[in-house]
């Protein structure tokens, strides 16, 4: 088929040019593909590097507009587009040569509205880094599995393969959403179409290597959650959309609320207040901490263990690593030559960030923060 792929970019000059040519690239007939690069209002040397890269290649055309957003950014190409197959590529990104051969195969299934690569972070020079490669890996192999059910709430912007007739049926991209590949996730899924997650195609992306980049990624990316959630409020608990219905969107929108409730316990009742009890104690006796210490080595007995702590956290160890051990064996990557250091910082780091991070979106909204995109 005819193929028509959008690179919307915005202030994009250290990375386009490689996007552009990861998808000149491709192993596709060029007669058969076109790639649009939709330059945002740029204010750097985006605008320079697109006319450049469409004066190379016939196959290239570019878009100057005023900066309207990434979904305003797509729905301009979109407008235009010939094939009858719309993908989006971020301008950060970059896909393998025979991504498109591979995952165009799936839409022989009229049913399916969208096929996505598996994103991998292509740089990890940083822990912070090396902790999104990590998280990338699970949440990817669990699409695979959530799609099973038909439950992916999301469509990457790195490589988003779209039959274009279903984007034009949902009007296209919401150009004042702040995600809008959930959002046209959650119109597919509102069609009844299918979403395929294939972990045999790899796209690779650029991972913000900074905590207050990372901060802000994710801080957009769960308020886009919540809002596009209360929006398509209609899908909640709804027996015609099964299990995406009945499962994914309530867990959606009570994610937030495990986060918060489950470590704000654990850091309160398990941390915090034996710490606070303990040196209460401490000060009041005026003893010495180390008979303290010598007292407790002295009398400790095996069986003033509390056994059901022991039992959930050796179980929830078990389960999380062979979750992680089968996600790293699907991506055909080995957790202890691999991704070891990025384990351990991950289980240590991780959870607590994003811990953070849910806080910092409560915080916003309450305050009633505006936020771009």
């Amino acid at each position: 088929p005819f193929v028509t792929l959008a690179v919307p970019a915005y202030n994009e000059e250290k990375t386009l040019a490689g996007t552009v040519e990861s998808l000149v690239q491709l192993n596709y007939p060029s007669k058969k593909i076109e790639i649009i690069i939709i330059n945002d209002g740029s204010k750097d040397q985006t605008h320079k590097i697109a006319t450049q890269l469409a004066q190379t290649y016939p196959h290239v055309k570019v878009i100057h507009q005023k900066n309207q957003g990434k979904g305003a950014a797509l729905n301009t190409a979109l407008a235009q587009a010939k094939g009858e197959i719309f993908g989006c590529l971020d301008a950060d990104s970059f896909i393998e040569k025979d991504a498109l051969l591979k995952m165009l195969t799936e839409f022989e299934n009229p049913d399916v509205g969208a096929v996505l690569p598996r994103i991998m972070v292509r740089n990890t020079h940083k822990k912070i880094l090396q902790m999104q490669w990590m998280e990338y890996i699970n949440t990817f192999f669990s699409k695979k599995l959530m799609g099973y059910l038909d439950c992916i709430h999301v469509t990457p912007g790195p490589f988003s393969l779209y039959q274009k007739s279903l984007v034009q049926q949902v009007g296209g991209f919401d150009i004042n959403n702040l995600t809008e590949d959930l959002e046209m996730a959650l119109k597919i899924q509102k069609q009844h179409k299918k979403i395929i997650q294939r972990l045999d195609v790899i796209a690779e992306t650029m991972a913000p290597s900074t905590f207050k980049a990372f901060y802000k990624q994710r801080n957009r990316w769960y308020k886009g959650a919540f809002f596009n959630v209360i929006k398509h409020r209609d899908l909640i608990f709804n027996k015609r959309y099964g299990e995406f219905g009945l499962m994914q969107v309530p867990l959606m929108m009570i994610s937030a609320l495990i986060y918060l409730v489950t470590f704000s316990y654990i850091f309160y009742s398990q941390l915090f207040e034996p710490l606070y009890q303990k040196g209460v104690n401490l000060f009041y006796s005026n003893a010495h901490p180390w008979n303290n210490l010598k007292d407790w080595i002295t009398q400790f007995s095996i069986l003033d263990l509390n056994y059901f702590n022991i039992y959930l956290v050796v179980t929830a160890f078990i389960l999380g690593f062979t979750f992680i051990h089968l996600a790293f064996k699907a991506s055909g990557k080995k957790v202890f030559k691999e991704g070891l250091h990025a384990l351990v910082f991950y289980i240590l780091i991780y959870h607590i960030t994003i811990f953070i991070i849910w806080w910092g979106v409560v915080i916003d909204l309450i305050f009633r923060k505006k936020q771009k995109w």
